[in-house]
């Protein structure tokens, strides 16, 4: 992921921020007024308490494009005091719609860190509205006063207005023999890390290669012919590991998250290809859990049981939720938390192979296959 989405996630939402209208008989027409205020790059998020914030400007009604780029349409935010009794604020909503954060425990002791789980402790969570994918996470940077002014820090004064939150942003890449993260001139100088390196057999790692397929090139693994056995680990970076501490697995019974295989696909032209021939079927993939753990990690550690010849690909999906899957607000309408997906990709595009560029999800892997050039592989539309 790149900046506050997966690398490369690129989607224009159109939405305006439309909040409450007042009507003011003084100019005879309605002032729109919002109790979050986004900064165009959407990296800051400034959240009023208590209700109505301020009014729009016309910079706030505008989409400019790097908040188009930032891809979540859907936020979540969580306070909780600690105390006796510990107030737990929740609030969720839609980029376009106005939140309603009430019950928020302030004063002078109320230091709402995001280094920690111990109350008292403050996240924000950004993804998409339809799937849940976690985009992002942040933690409070600044406070704001009546007066205006803003005061670097976590402390919730009794007159505090509002809070900054900023968010880091969930960061993957598939880099190839060669490539190291932010360099060279094409995909790679886009890519912040190495997510995905197998450790058996190791030539599948060290002999990756890119392939030209449409207006796009993309990252294949090598298995050499009669290979039965192979070891991965798939890293999420940014916010991923940044956040650790806040974030828990939501299921608590096998399987802890999901590795899907899934037929390569790639856009061309508008349509989807797949190949019409050297599908591979036979070879699984599980989870190692002996070495990932029933816990959340960032760090998903893969085994591989090949069989046959031909290609596949697969993505991860991992349900998480911020700070504990049973958690739920004090501050009105028992909102519980949101259950997020970290996600290798994005949208329906999660199942779309991953140059590192676009939004796909796909690790490709070819077993007795060194290459995905046109003369091996026929591919054909889908329709």
């Amino acid at each position: 992921m790149k900046k506050i989405l997966l690398t490369g996630i690129v989607i224009l939402i159109a939405a305006f921020f439309v909040t409450c209208d007042i009507f003011s008989p003084e100019e005879g027409k309605a002032v729109e007024y919002t109790n979050v205020v986004y900064s165009q790059d959407g990296s800051e998020v400034r959240l009023y308490l208590d209700g109505i914030g301020v009014p729009k400007t016309q910079a706030q009604r505008a989409m400019s494009l790097d908040l188009a780029k930032m891809a979540y349409d859907y936020l979540e935010v969580i306070f909780e005091s600690g105390g006796t009794p510990s107030v737990v604020a929740i609030a969720q909503w839609e980029l376009g719609q106005s939140p309603t954060i009430s019950g928020v425990k302030r004063g002078t002791t109320m230091i709402y860190q995001g280094g920690t789980t111990t109350p008292p402790y403050a996240y924000m969570a950004v993804g998409t509205k339809d799937a849940k994918t976690l985009l992002g996470i942040g933690e409070i940077l600044r406070v704001g006063e009546p007066n205006g002014t803003e005061t670097t820090g976590t402390t919730l004064t009794d007159t505090a207005v509002y809070v900054v939150f900023g968010l880091k942003s969930v960061k993957t890449g598939l880099l190839v023999n060669g490539e190291s993260a932010g360099s060279g001139t094409g995909i790679a100088k886009d890519i912040t890390h190495k997510s995905l390196v197998f450790t058996t057999p190791a030539t599948a790692d060290s002999a990756s290669t890119r392939s030209p397929l449409g207006d796009s090139s993309y990252p294949m693994y090598p298995i050499p012919a009669g290979t039965t056995t192979g070891k991965a680990a798939y890293t999420f970076y940014g916010a991923a590991v940044d956040y650790k501490h806040a974030l828990v697995l939501t299921r608590t019974a096998a399987p802890l998250l999901d590795i899907e295989k899934r037929v390569p696909r790639y856009m061309d032209g508008g349509r989807y290809l797949i190949p019409k021939s050297s599908i591979n079927t036979k070879s699984k993939i599980t989870l190692d859990a002996t070495t990932y753990g029933t816990a959340y990690n960032n760090v998903v550690t893969m085994d591989f049981a090949f069989s046959g010849t031909g290609i596949f690909s697969f993505y991860i999906d991992i349900p998480v939720c911020l700070v504990s899957r049973t958690l739920v607000g004090t501050n009105g309408g028992q909102l519980a938390v949101t259950k997020w997906h970290l996600r290798t990709g994005y949208g329906s595009e999660l199942y779309s192979l991953d140059d590192g560029a676009s939004s796909g999800g796909c690790a490709l892997i070819g077993i007795g296959i060194s290459s995905l050039d046109w003369l091996e592989i026929k591919w054909e539309w889908v329709n």
